[in-house]
């Protein structure tokens, strides 16, 4: 999927990047499966493969004359494939803190990894190691350009999954009747509609409009005034970042996502507690300590206040209890915040001010700059490591193990006893300047390297000619 048939975060980020390459000269074709026919979108080459019995194969046939591959979420095992065939160096974007365990990358499968955030960075593990390989950090760029507008009047939220939490949009929506919201369709993910939607449901809830989802984002911002984001997972938030681009204030659920995409760099007050309601379990993506959020935070560019909590299927009438009462509270965060916003015009400027001066600290030529420079570095680190370098080898004739103190000589045919493994058998080679370091061979008695072809080539010298002359005339 692609831009801009599939306008979600991910691939607006992906196409970000790639129309900047594309934009500076280099050749950019990407490859969708899902995808009914090829197209061309600013710069960018858009080829659509059909899944059938050829659908490597002809991927592989596209990727052949690649310089690199770039890969990101459900291709990622299609191009780890593709590696392989091809032989080309391949970069993983990073969209969130499962993609590479879940399809299990391993580092020699990974020449370069772009994560989207540093909590994503700090906390992705191989073997349940800090993860190994050639990494760099790059947040999604946002070109501001593309998002500054006028502001409407409308309270808006994005995609209506229970994830993104359209529970908490609707509960809030319903407790303002006096106050205008809009919901914008979203293009990923099961889309719940309102409550047994009819038009008694939309009789009774007239402040709330429906949108379709738009690849124009500022189609939706010219409608808001207040944008809401209480997911209960974001590992960067795009949709509240680009909202900072026209001064709009946001409302989120403190993910570390969010903390890290708006937040003033103060670290991300994170414990392993649960929600605070007693008796029942009730886990959170990302937890925070106790009251914390009583009363909404304000960080950097963002309002951070918790989403209301979902009810948990073991839940018995007592706990569900418990929960309504939590829930009440948190509702009254919401509300609290969203009244002073729209009926205190000097909070309202200070939030503006507050989501302009982070778009202002955007430089999305810097940020493509770095991610070209990490491109070519790994085209170029991948062919010289491939390249096949032509040294004197030195035959042995002993076995040679690999030991905690380096490579050991048998003496007698005797293992040594810190072995590890057999480097080399009778008849194996190592380069001579290896075997004369360890010495398994004597400087003096290194073999002299074969004459190149050309040097056999060069006449002899005049004194060797005349005396050849001599015997021939005898």
């Amino acid at each position: 999927m692609y831009c801009p048939v599939h306008q979600a975060g991910s691939e607006t980020t992906a196409h970000a990047a790639l129309r900047a390459m594309a934009r500076r000269g280099h050749e950019v074709i990407v490859v969708a499966d899902r995808t009914p026919e090829s197209y061309e979108f600013e710069g960018v080459k858009v080829h659509a493969v059909p899944q059938n019995q050829f659908h490597h194969q002809t991927i592989r046939e596209l990727a052949k004359d690649a310089d690199i591959l770039v890969t990101h979420l459900d291709n990622t095992s299609l191009a780890m494939g593709l590696h392989i065939d091809t032989q080309k160096p391949l970069v993983h974007l990073i969209h969130n803190h499962a993609q590479l365990g879940y399809w299990k990358v391993p580092p020699f499968k990974a020449q370069l990894v772009v994560f989207n955030t540093h909590w994503i960075a700090a906390n992705e593990k191989y073997k349940g190691e800090p993860w190994p390989g050639k990494s760099i950090v790059i947040h999604p760029v946002i070109e501001p350009e593309k998002y500054k507008c006028e502001r409407g009047t409308k309270i808006t939220f994005c995609n209506p999954t229970e994830g993104k939490g359209v529970y908490t949009v609707h509960k809030i929506a319903e407790a303002m009747p006096d106050y205008e919201f809009l919901i914008v369709e979203g293009i990923y993910g099961e889309q719940v509609a309102p409550p047994h939607l009819n038009e008694d449901w939309e009789r009774r809830h007239p402040n709330i409009e429906h949108m379709k989802n738009t690849p124009d984002f500022r189609e939706v911002l010219r409608k808001t005034k207040v944008l809401l984001m209480p997911s209960n997972y974001e590992s960067f938030g795009r949709c509240a970042v680009e909202a900072t681009c026209a001064g709009i204030p946001v409302i989120v659920h403190p993910t570390q996502g969010l903390w890290e995409a708006l937040g003033d760099g103060r670290p991300y007050p994170a414990t392993d507690t649960e929600y605070g309601v007693e008796g029942v379990k009730v886990i959170a993506k990302e937890t925070m300590p106790e009251g914390i959020f009583d009363d909404g935070m304000v960080n950097g560019a963002g309002i951070f206040c918790q989403r209301l909590i979902d009810y948990p299927r073991e839940a018995d009438a007592g706990g569900r209890a418990k929960i309504d009462t939590e829930n009440d509270r948190r509702l009254g965060v919401w509300k609290a915040q969203i009244e002073r916003l729209y009926h205190d015009e000097v909070y309202y400027r200070s939030r503006s001010d507050a989501a302009l001066k982070l778009a202002n600290t955007f430089d999305p030529e810097a940020d493509f700059d770095r991610l070209e420079e990490a491109l070519m570095l790994t085209t170029q680190d991948w062919k010289k490591q491939n390249e096949v370098i032509n040294v004197p080898m030195w035959t042995s004739d002993k076995r040679i193990w690999r030991t905690s103190d380096g490579l050991v000589a048998e003496v007698g045919g005797r293992i040594p006893s810190n072995a590890i493994e057999l480097a080399v058998g009778i008849g194996g080679q190592l380069p001579e300047e290896v075997a004369i370091a360890n010495g398994f061979l004597v400087k003096e008695q290194a073999k002299a390297v074969a004459a190149p072809e050309e040097n056999k080539a060069i006449a002899a010298p005049a004194a060797t000619k005349a005396k050849g002359k001599k015997k021939k005339a005898a």
